[in-house]
């Protein structure tokens, strides 16, 4: 009764790890070539593989997972579910941004107000530094993301 219950019980895959941050970098480090695995899709890829690679090792875990996260791991919980439909029982969303608008002045009006005057001027100055080095070498423009995965 014990084992079967265990087997019954769904197992968590918590989307609060990313790559490229503290000692979680590729093989060869930082290198231009390795930026190709810092995408939300990779990061959706590699959950799928770690999954499969669990669910082989252990075969009571076979389909029961279940994914979270919260605020950035939170769209990828969601972004895993629509994606790999077939590796979890479910997932939850805590405040996962899952359509990004590029248009929400509400959101630096409330990071101003979080930061105080003199923190929203130098951050106001700083973006005003980073457009026009945009503006003035087209090699820095980077295409927007499309919204499919």
């Amino acid at each position: 009764a014990r084992a079967r219950a265990h087997t019954q019980t769904p197992w968590c895959a918590s989307f609060g790890g990313v790559k490229f941050y503290g000692e979680s970098l590729p093989a060869g480090g930082l290198s231009l070539d390795n930026l190709k695995f810092l995408s939300s899709r990779q990061a959706l890829a590699d959950a799928a593989a770690l999954i499969d690679e669990l669910n082989t090792e252990y075969k009571h875990c076979s389909g029961h997972w279940f994914s979270f996260g919260g605020s950035y791991s939170g769209a990828l919980s969601a972004w895993f579910r629509i994606k790999y439909p077939t590796h979890t029982l479910g997932s939850l969303s805590s405040s996962g941004v899952v359509n990004a608008l590029y248009s929400f002045p509400e959101f630096d009006e409330q990071i101003a107000e979080a930061i105080g005057d003199e923190c929203a001027n130098n951050l106001r100055e700083t973006t005003k530094a980073f457009e026009a080095a945009e503006a003035s070498d087209p090699a820095m423009v980077c295409p927007r993301p499309s919204s499919s995965f």
